[in-house]
């Protein structure tokens, strides 16, 4: 989800200078791609974990899946913040 996020936003193109002319060329890069990238139904992907969380939540009738869904999330946040 990430890599695909970050092409979207890459409007950057990527240049470089050859050493034998001097000249600047540009490269095929995540650039040219992200007007397609952005417009992407699926850009925004869950990861398997989040898939399986989702799963369990639709299909369950307790609190108990509801309780670890809150517990994940709060653990997913604390690891990012490190």
């Amino acid at each position: 989800m990430k890599l695909a996020d970050k092409v979207a936003c890459c409007r950057t193109p990527f240049m470089i200078r050859r050493f034998a002319t001097g000249d600047v060329v540009r490269l095929n890069n995540a650039a040219d791609c992200a007007a397609e990238v952005a417009g992407a139904p699926i850009r925004f992907v869950l990861s398997d974990d989040l898939t399986r969380l989702c799963t369990a939540l639709a299909y369950s009738k307790g609190a108990s899946t509801a309780t670890a869904a809150i517990l994940r999330a709060s653990q997913s946040i604390a690891a990012q913040g490190r």
